[in-house]
């Protein structure tokens, strides 16, 4: 399945979905893409352990992903994402597309 989202302003200008301020972050000057590798594990008392594994790449305004999350038994899926910010004067928009298997 294919979902693709265009478009975000407003309250999505300061919008940074691993809240730790990564969309600021520019690429060291002997570096071209700051890369960023997250693990995730998510445990509850009423359901089985789940994992998550996320790579990303900022390069400039581009920034690309890969993931995976598997919860045993369950479900698991692969992501893997790409989104472009566009910066004008008064607003910033994040264009972005991406894809995951089983929805």
């Amino acid at each position: 399945m294919f979902a693709a989202a265009l478009g975000a302003a407003g309250a999505a200008l300061a919008f940074d979905e691993s809240a730790d301020g990564e969309r600021s972050l520019a690429p060291p000057p002997d570096e071209t893409v700051a890369w960023k590798l997250t693990t995730t594990y998510y445990s509850t008392t009423n359901e089985k352990g789940a994992g998550d594994v996320n790579l990303r790449g900022v390069y400039g305004p581009h920034t690309g992903w890969v993931g995976y999350y598997e919860q045993p038994g369950e479900f698991r899926q692969a992501r893997v994402g790409y989104e472009y910010t566009l910066r004008l004067p008064a607003v910033q928009m994040v264009l972005g597309a991406q894809y995951a298997s089983q929805g």
